[in-house]
């Protein structure tokens, strides 16, 4: 389990030291690892006189879960960050700047990672997505499908029926229904 130590310094609108202020973090969410979980929790910091503060937290990036976020509350302002895992402390600020967003090692991009979770929550161990052609009737998958009847199409977010709207063979989607596909539409495949 990696912690960090989170550091900052509030201050007034004319500069002066926000003596004795609660600075509040509340990880959203619940996350675990491969040997622990997470619950949601709070940590409540006080400020000293010149307005500093410090907090050590989990580094939510090692999340099993995908991005958790904390969420950071002080004096009516409200803002999420993640916290990174790494030597040293790192600022309030820095983390404010930073955002939300954190790259996941096991994922390239977030629609990438959005994906992985509907073909899990799907059941779909595999997932692709076409733009067809113009009369575009036959789709090539990465992998061969061993359920075929498992499968799920979804054309423009509307699922689609097996051996109605569509048939596998081995790893070729064959189009029958009568509509016209086309590039403005979008073919997703969970199988």
């Amino acid at each position: 389990m990696s912690t960090r130590k989170v550091i900052g310094t509030i201050r007034r609108i004319d500069g002066s030291p926000r003596k004795y202020a609660k600075v509040t973090f509340r990880r959203v969410v619940g996350s675990y690892t491969f040997d622990a979980q997470y619950p949601a929790d709070i940590c409540q910091v006080t400020t000293d006189s010149f307005g500093r503060f410090s907090c050590i937290l989990w580094c939510n990036t090692e999340s099993e879960a995908g991005e958790t976020l904390y969420e950071c509350l002080f004096e009516g302002d409200r803002f999420k960050f993640s916290l990174p895992v790494g030597v040293g402390d790192i600022d309030l600020s820095s983390l404010r700047a930073m955002g939300s967003h954190v790259n996941d090692p096991k994922h390239e991009t977030v629609l990438e990672y959005i994906n992985s979770q509907i073909a899990l929550y799907r059941g779909g161990e595999y997932y692709q997505y076409f733009y067809p052609g113009i009369n575009e009737k036959i789709f090539t998958l990465t992998n061969p499908v061993t359920s075929p009847e498992k499968s799920q199409i979804f054309l423009n977010g509307l699922k689609q029926q097996f051996g109605t709207d569509y048939n596998i063979d081995a790893n070729l989607i064959n189009w029958i229904a009568e509509i016209s596909l086309s590039p403005e539409y979008l073919l997703e495949v969970y199988y």
